[in-house]
């Protein structure tokens, strides 16, 4: 599962030369938002924070229910005041004490990705550290060359370099699924099954249709994350 990320970006911390670049919108001591921003900026932190939230509630919930989940976000900013989910109170005081719970970091140029990346990885409910922390290592490609180019500013396309990174390369979704999978088998092997969901009508409707929204959007082309208005 992921979560919504352009709100808490470290790249909005970047100072470009024409300063056209969106400003960062939160910080370690306002997560939720920083004061005196726009309309347009409220939104957005209002949208990333929706997002946010509904996701927690969906990993948590599934997990409580004895499934497992697995949420990528950007690794935690070595700076001590950028704002990060993995500081937020949600995760290390409430995701962090759900069985067990483990925080794997990644870096995505491993997996193919144009940027080095650094990725973490909160895992829930799905067996001991070294189940996913496994499969992770497992679906890394050690031969590729390490980036040396960052992707800050802009290209000769006038788009910003960070949305090369914005979707994963293969060989990281296919290591998150198979993380999942094995963490899945672990805890059935271990714990054994329950019963059988049977989603009533209207859930059956719900599943139906997000299957279909969410099928329809990865036809089409994302836009660039921060647009000016």
């Amino acid at each position: 599962m992921v979560l919504a990320c352009e709100t808490f970006s470290a790249a909005r911390n970047i100072k470009l030369a024409d300063e056209s670049g969106p400003r960062p919108l939160r910080t370690r001591e306002a997560p939720w938002c920083l004061h005196n921003r726009t309309p347009r900026e409220l939104r957005q932190v209002d949208t990333g924070t929706e997002l946010m939230f509904n996701s927690l509630q969906v990993e948590v919930s599934v997990a409580q229910a004895g499934g497992g989940s697995l949420m990528e976000h950007p690794a935690e900013p070595q700076a001590d005041e950028k704002v990060s989910v993995w500081r937020l109170q949600c995760h290390t005081d409430w995701c962090m004490r759900i069985r067990e719970a483990c925080q794997h970091r990644v870096d995505q140029w491993l997996y193919g990705a144009v940027g080095v990346k650094p990725t973490t990885l909160r895992a829930l409910h799905l067996g001991p550290p070294e189940v996913v922390g496994r499969a992770l290592i497992d679906g890394a490609e050690p031969w590729r060359t390490r980036p040396t180019c960052g992707l800050r500013g802009r290209g000769s396309d006038g788009r910003f370099l960070t949305a090369r990174a914005k979707e994963y390369p293969s060989a990281l979704c296919r290591s998150i699924l198979v993380a999942v999978l094995k963490g899945l088998r672990h805890r059935i092997h271990r714990d054994g099954v329950a019963e059988i969901f049977s989603p009533d009508h209207a859930q059956l409707n719900w599943l139906t249709h997000m299957c279909s929204q969410s099928e329809a959007f990865t036809l089409q082309s994302y836009l660039p994350d921060y647009q000016r208005a």
